[in-house]
This record gives C-alpha cells, sequence and structure tokens, in this order.
C-alpha cells in the first residue's frame, strides 16, 4: 500500500491496528487525542473519518470481537489510557 497524504503533524508514535473482518485500519498517535480510520481497499487507503478527544492518550488496545455490541453497531472498541484514567 503506498500513503499520499499527511497523517500526523506530531512527534509521537503512531499506532496502527487492522480489523481483517472490516478492512479498516486505525491509527492512533501516542500524545494525540485523535484516532483515525481508514478502508483497507486492494492498493489504496481511503478516509473514513476520526474520532477527536482534547485528552492526549498513552496507549491504545482494542478488544476483541466478542465484546462488541452488535444491538448498537459496533465493529471495533477501543480502549483508551490517558492521564486520569481508562
Amino acid at each position: 500500500l503506498w500513503l499520499e497524504a499527511s497523517l500526523d503533524q506530531s512527534s509521537g508514535l503512531l499506532q496502527p491496528w487492522v480489523d481483517p473482518d472490516c478492512g479498516v485500519l486505525y491509527l492512533a498517535g501516542r500524545g494525540d487525542g485523535n484516532l483515525r480510520f481508514y478502508e483497507l481497499d486492494t492498493d489504496r487507503l481511503h478516509y473514513l473519518g476520526e474520532h477527536r478527544s482534547a485528552e492526549p492518550q498513552r496507549a491504545c488496545s482494542f478488544l476483541p470481537k466478542l465484546a462488541c455490541s452488535v444491538a448498537e453497531n459496533e465493529v471495533a472498541r477501543c480502549l483508551k489510557v490517558h492521564a486520569s484514567g481508562l
């Protein structure tokens, strides 16, 4: 895959997670409050959106698919660690 886009301006590391079931790439930057979503195509990435938060995250992790609520149309559930908690 080749991505010709500016993803992030901060100097923190990007933490990628790929969901092969949905074909979605999640990018979370350490020290950043945003979580960005991209659709994985055969040779391109398509921007889907982002979750914005004012509080910077220290780490992120995704729960297994069994933790998702299908009744609420969840396809992924992410836990963010930040200064004040989880």
